[in-house]
């Protein structure tokens, strides 16, 4: 990003928001983990840092009052991406559970158990 300003930044936000919102609601309906878009959240949120990076050495990166709402921004972002990243860990967990036992219970059923 060349010039960058606080749009770009906010239209970013915007973009990571409705992202982990979709995120948030699908990811008990979606029957496959693959179907959620989660790849598409680590490129916004690298361009977001790359964007904040920027404006940092601009008149903007010094008005306090902007930089404690990108930081709140930044908090509740990683709040809610660790928060879907532990949903998706417990799932997963679960799934892993029930293949150990379905693969215990053919290992019985072939006289090896």
């Amino acid at each position: 990003m060349t010039q960058v300003n606080a749009e770009q930044f906010a239209a970013l936000d915007k973009q990571i928001e409705k992202l982990l919102s979709l995120l948030e609601t699908n990811q008990d309906n979606a029957s496959n983990q693959e179907e959620l878009p989660f790849s598409q959240l680590q490129p916004l949120l690298d361009q977001r840092q790359s964007c904040l990076a920027a404006l940092l050495v601009t008149p903007l990166g010094s008005d306090r009052q902007w930089l404690e709402q990108a930081v709140a921004t930044t908090k509740q972002i990683a709040q809610r991406a660790v928060a879907l990243k532990d949903k998706a860990k417990q799932q997963l967990g679960g799934y892993k559970k029930g293949r150990q036992q379905v693969n215990r219970y053919k290992q019985i059923e072939a006289g090896r158990g």
